[in-house]
């Protein structure tokens, strides 16, 4: 039985196939909606399928009924309806060539069509790839058109290259003038995948052609099209000849180009024979230090073996023991990478490591972190004297005039501390020159310029004795004009709080906190007041501070969560519980947590809400918080 919409359909087809133009509102907007809503039937195949017939015949027919055949046909592909199979797509696409020159619509739905015919059916119309190619060659070609080429042609050299007994004389003359396109044609890099992630059957002069233009490219490339370079170099020849392409530094116009080409080399290796070739490995070590060699070989530590591992790590000290400016950010990368089974072996020579560290680590505190945290403090214990160096040149840069130097000596100092902490003396191991500098952390902690290096100085008192610190961390937290200091202060504060006398002091101070405008300092808090109640300590007045909290949008979920797992662990006397009502904090909770996680768009609404909102009007139902 005839559906309805299906003979309202035939009827549009049937009109439009006659008129040799359409309303101007009739556009790709409307071409938009009626793919959106057409059923997949065999009434609307034969609807489409007769429409096309008509259009195809016909002596003239307008441009955008033409389009939105070739449209209508692509959509029959990518529903894999039979239909397509009794089209006449050719004649279609002949047309389309007759009238699509002066419209850019036309030709990408052009080659979409042409596309989805090469994916869904392996139909090829050869006039499209000359005219794909023509399309990449004007510069002044649309990008959604070029975009759409660019995709027509790696279809079809994916297509031709799933066969591997045919000739590819073809493929071979479209890939060389792929090839001749300019530089800035970017849209070369996925045609050229097709060509070499084509299969087995690429014949080696497509990878030669590619190589050879590969290594002669000078401007910047995206990380795909080097790893296209060394899955061509793969195929070519013996494994001698491919390291004497990727030794050949002179040989390259782009250098960075190389170093990404071994790594990619690197773990083709590995993913097809299950051997990290040690050669490549080798010229990527030469290229240190150059940033760039570090961060490839960062990319390839998952790959090494463990004996490969300490191999390069003990290679890096080695270069890195010798430059006078290193790149420290990948260093500091690559060692974050590298498992602990690394840091634990003998075969690592640590002292050697904390010497690099101690040259360069000003540069970037995080690498001594790393390293004192991941290495078993049994092996650090063998080089103490390498770290009370360290201490010593920290101390004395504490007084360096750019804020910079004073932060990263704060940041190195608090690694030590931490480090001395895990041994078996505690903190009694403290070296002593870190003890007595306790006066000179406080003072900048609480006078420095710089907001950056008061943060460290609270984070190194913590870290040496946050007991003696604690009045210190008070004062910070309620007076500091930066954030940054007065979440350091409440972080140091929470370390305390299971001690009486120092909980008395907090309490004290929450009633201040509670009119801190910064949210990470009112979020420490709740949490500082959560352990408060859990010990026992000023647990009235941490209640009193969650309880207002709850009035504060910003917090408001926060402090109910921490309420709520305080009332379910029981946390909460009889007392306490009688100052809140249970059932109006649950459904508040609800209800925030409504709205902001169950709708996220909700938050942008308030925005536009409040952007939108007549002044003159005094809607507190509207006034909701847009962070």
């Amino acid at each position: 039985m005839e559906s309805e919409f299906g003979e309202k359909l035939a009827r549009l087809f049937g009109q439009l196939s006659k008129q040799h133009s359409v309303p101007h509102h009739f556009d790709d907007t409307f071409f938009d909606k009626l793919l959106d809503y057409l059923p997949s039937d065999d009434q609307t195949n034969r609807a489409i399928a007769a429409f096309v017939d008509r259009v195809t015949t016909a002596d003239a027919c307008n441009l955008l009924v033409v389009r939105l055949c070739l449209r209508l046909c692509g959509y029959l592909v990518q529903k894999n309806s039979s239909i397509v199979d009794r089209l006449p797509m050719e004649e279609l696409l002949s047309k389309s060539q007759l009238v699509m020159h002066h419209d850019p619509g036309a030709r990408e739905a052009f080659f979409n069509t042409s596309t989805h015919l090469l994916v869904a059916r392996q139909r090829v119309h050869n006039p499209t790839t000359q005219l794909a190619l023509k399309s990449l060659r004007d510069a002044g070609e649309s990008v959604f058109v070029r975009k759409s080429a660019q995709q027509y042609l790696s279809a079809y050299l994916r297509a031709t290259n799933d066969h591997t007994t045919k000739d590819h004389t073809t493929e071979s003359a479209l890939f060389d003038q792929l090839m001749q396109l300019p530089e800035s044609a970017v849209l070369i890099n996925s045609a050229a995948a097709a060509v070499v992630e084509g299969g087995v059957g690429v014949p080696q002069q497509m990878c030669e052609s590619f190589v050879r233009v590969a290594r002669t490219r000078r401007r910047a490339v995206g990380d795909a099209y080097w790893r296209l370079t060394a899955n061509a170099i793969s195929r070519m020849g013996a494994e001698e000849a491919q390291h004497r392409l990727l030794r050949d530094a002179s040989g390259w116009a782009n250098e960075l180009g190389r170093l990404a080409v071994l790594k990619h080399f690197l773990l083709l290796s590995r993913s097809t024979s299950g051997v990290v070739s040690q050669t490549t490995i080798d010229l990527l070590l030469q290229a240190v230090p150059s940033p760039s060699a570090i961060f490839h070989l960062t990319d390839v530590v998952s790959i090494l073996e463990n004996h490969q591992l300490l191999f390069v790590v003990n290679k890096l000290i080695e270069k890195f023991a010798a430059a006078e400016n290193a790149p420290v950010m990948g260093l500091t990368k690559f060692v974050s990478q590298l498992p602990a089974s690394v840091f634990a072996d003998n075969g690592l020579d640590i002292n050697s490591l904390l010497k690099v560290v101690r040259r360069h680590c000003w540069a970037a505190p995080d690498l001594l972190r790393i390293v004192i945290e991941s290495t078993p403090f049994a092996r650090i214990k063998t080089s103490l004297l390498e770290l009370d160096s360290l201490v010593s040149i920290a101390v004395a840069k504490l007084d360096d005039p750019e804020w910079e130097v004073r932060d990263s000596a704060l940041e190195v100092l608090t690694h030590i501390s931490e480090a001395y902490r895990r041994s078996d003396d505690g903190i009694a191991a403290v070296p002593t020159d870190l003890s007595a500098i306790v006066g000179k952390v406080t003072s900048l902690a609480l006078n420095d310029p710089s907001h950056f290096a008061r943060a460290s100085a609270v984070r190194l008192l913590e870290s040496v004795d946050p007991a003696q610190a604690l009045p210190t961390a008070l004062q910070i937290a309620t007076d500091d004009s930066d954030p940054l200091p007065r979440r350091a202060a409440v972080h140091l504060m929470r370390s305390q709080c299971a001690h009486s006398e120092s909980a008395s002091s907090i309490g004290a101070t929450l009633p201040r906190l509670a009119l801190d405008t910064d949210v990470e300092v009112l979020i420490a808090t709740i949490e500082l007041c959560t352990l408060l109640i859990e010990h026992r300590h000023e647990a009235d007045k941490a209640l009193a501070f969650l309880i207002e909290m709850i009035q504060d949008t910003d917090v408001t979920l926060a402090a109910l969560d921490a309420l709520k797992k305080l009332t379910i662990d029981g946390r909460l006397s009889g007392d306490m519980l009688s100052t809140i009502d249970e059932a109006e904090m649950f459904r508040k909770r609800e209800l925030n947590r409504d709205h902001y996680a169950v709708q996220p768009d909700s938050l942008l609404d308030d925005m536009f809400a409040a952007l939108c909102k007549d002044d003159s009007v005094d809607d507190d139902e509207n006034m909701k918080d847009c962070y």
